[in-house]
């Protein structure tokens, strides 16, 4: 109905009033602040998936619900993302990461080696700590109950579901 557009153009009151942040510029001055970091991802998210705008919807409400647990510590963040194909949500998740504290980690997982991984994530002015496995998704190598934030990027799963959400069980944080 058009309402719900409001909430991502009005994303300051959004980290103010839900989850009861203060909105505070970054330090350094050539770190844009959330709200503008957020809205120049919004843009080039758009330029990016001009046809398709689930997509574009699906990777921008992502970043925008993983920034309130991103910024609710001031210790570094253990993330990772299992699907990560192409890199396109990584590069985002890595500017913000790395926005908000250079020393996070994001881990990257995907079945097979994409070539387009490395190259869009070395686009990325300011990244995190940044790691990539290839794997099959049953049988992921990582540390139990190590990671703060695991995201599901369903649209790069293949296989069994319960069996991905698992692994992001078992690897989470309680």
């Amino acid at each position: 109905d058009g309402q719900g557009a409001a909430c991502l153009v009005d994303f300051q009151n959004y980290l103010a009033n839900k989850s009861g942040l203060t909105i505070q510029h970054m330090p350094d001055r050539s770190i844009p602040s959330l709200p503008q970091l957020f809205l120049s991802f919004f843009q080039d998210i758009k330029q990016r998936f001009p046809e398709n705008d689930l997509l574009a919807l699906s990777y921008m409400l992502t970043v925008a619900l993983a920034i309130p647990k991103l910024s609710s510590r001031s210790r570094p963040m253990q993330v990772l993302e299992l699907g990560c194909g192409q890199g396109i949500l990584s590069f985002y998740l890595a500017q913000l990461m790395g926005a908000m504290n250079l020393d996070s980690t994001l881990c990257c997982v995907s079945d097979a080696l994409e070539p387009d991984w490395e190259p869009l994530i070395a686009q990325v002015e300011r990244p995190c700590k940044l790691s990539y496995l290839a794997t099959d998704y049953d049988s992921i190598s990582l540390s139990p109950d190590f990671f703060d934030l695991v995201i599901v990027n369903s649209s790069n799963l293949p296989g069994d579901a319960r069996m991905i959400l698992s692994q992001a069980v078992r690897l989470c944080r309680k």
